[in-house]
């Protein structure tokens, strides 16, 4: 008698643990249905009509177009939408996705700054803002986000500074800021991103040398600098780059001689010699 009531009281107490974790969930999930209600009222052109046909609250968050959840808790884990055509701003209320890993929402018409709520998002590995009409300064939290692997900011309208705080993120292997309105100097901490494979920059206001630490980035496959306004002379140190696919330096006010070997056909092709006010000689050595 005294060991089926114990366990019946093991039963129970699993069953009631059961029912706290599971009340958890489903209140972490609402609170990630949310916030992504807050982002559908801050989206203010929808031309297909996808939130409004799909995103319904009588269905689950993890049943949404653009929405992937874990399995493990039942969490939003990714947000894409891309190619939507999509006009407004960002919600803060983003921040609350606690256990988003990847954010794309490249190829619309999104406006406005990116608000410092998006620091939160600790668990990020993907942000693709490309091709948007965001504005404002390259905000400097990116750089507490420690598990950000790809940062596309591509073709927006961003204005300032490249922040130095982006040079701490170790584990950063494509950084894209091409096509905005940055002016000033690229950071000499670029160098500690040693993890760093694809980095553009080009189509800015940028200005000064190209600092020395860049060629510590010796798995950089493709290094993209062209129509800026950088001056002086290109390092040997260029050299270190035997991985370089594809390199643009055109469009500039550089001057030098570059020796590269172990070049790529594809490298080749790619390799922009010409500046503006300046000389750029290019010798390739097999």
């Amino acid at each position: 008698m005294e060991k089926t009531s114990f366990l019946f009281s093991i039963a129970l107490l699993i069953h009631c643990c059961s029912m706290v974790c599971l009340g958890r969930s489903i209140l972490n999930l609402t609170t990630d249905q949310y916030a992504l209600v807050a982002l559908r009222a801050h989206i203010t052109y929808d031309p297909q009509n996808v939130l409004a046909n799909n995103w319904s609250m009588t269905s689950s968050v993890c049943n949404w177009v653009g929405i992937s959840c874990g399995l493990t808790h039942m969490r939003v884990t990714a947000l894409n939408l891309s190619l939507m055509g999509f006009e407004g701003t960002i919600a803060p209320h983003l921040g609350n996705l606690s256990f988003l890993t990847s954010l794309g929402i490249s190829d619309n018409h999104f406006n406005g700054f990116l608000p410092k709520e998006l620091a939160h998002l600790r668990r990020l590995k993907q942000i693709d803002l490309q091709r948007n009409n965001f504005n404002g300064e390259v905000p400097s939290w990116f750089g507490i986000l420690p598990e950000l692997h790809l940062l596309l900011l591509y073709n927006n309208s961003f204005t300032g500074i490249i922040p130095k705080s982006i040079c701490n993120i170790s584990k950063l292997e494509i950084l894209a800021l091409g096509v905005n309105s940055l002016h000033g100097n690229i950071p000499r901490e670029i160098g500690n991103l040693t993890m760093l494979k694809e980095l553009y920059i080009d189509t800015n206001d940028l200005t000064g040398q190209i600092p020395s630490g860049l060629w510590k980035c010796k798995g950089l496959q493709e290094l993209s600098l062209s129509y800026n306004k950088l001056m002086g002379s290109i390092s040997k140190k260029i050299g270190n780059l035997t991985p370089a696919e594809v390199l643009y330096l055109g469009y500039n006010n550089l001057t030098g001689f570059l020796v590269m070997r172990h070049i790529h056909e594809k490298f080749l092709r790619m390799l922009e010699c010409e500046n503006l006010g300046g000389k750029v000689g290019c010798l390739a050595l097999a």
